[in-house]
């Protein structure tokens, strides 16, 4: 399942951002998103870096809501592992339902009951 991300910031303030800093915005904000799940299958998860990780090799996985004044701002599930930590971004993903629901199914079961 390939997981689609919005465009953040919107095309209107990335090109000017990204032509007045030389290309540098775009170069960050790629390497800010390296963590990000691009796609999911029965074996595992790749991330928008390139890394491979199966699904028996999560060790954790925590939920993160960027809040303020009530107002949820963000909304992730961060799964951590011995090759570091990845990240299901719902408030970028346009599937994000989808996704979600194809993440739970094939965690490994032991795992979500320890962070329960």
């Amino acid at each position: 399942m390939e997981v689609r991300l919005r465009r953040q910031p919107g095309g209107c303030v990335y090109w000017p951002l990204t032509l007045m800093t030389f290309g540098l915005f775009a170069l960050l904000k790629s390497m800010g998103e390296r963590h990000f799940i691009k796609r999911m299958d029965t074996e595992g998860v790749w991330t928008r870096g390139g890394r491979r990780i199966a699904w028996n090799e999560f060790t954790g996985i925590v939920r993160s809501q960027g809040t303020m004044e009530g107002t949820v701002l963000s909304d992730e599930y961060l799964l951590k592992s011995s090759k570091g930590k990845v990240s299901l971004p719902t408030w970028r993903t346009e599937n994000a339902k989808e996704a979600r629901d194809y993440l739970f199914e094939h965690l490994p079961p032991g795992l979500l009951q320890r962070d329960r």
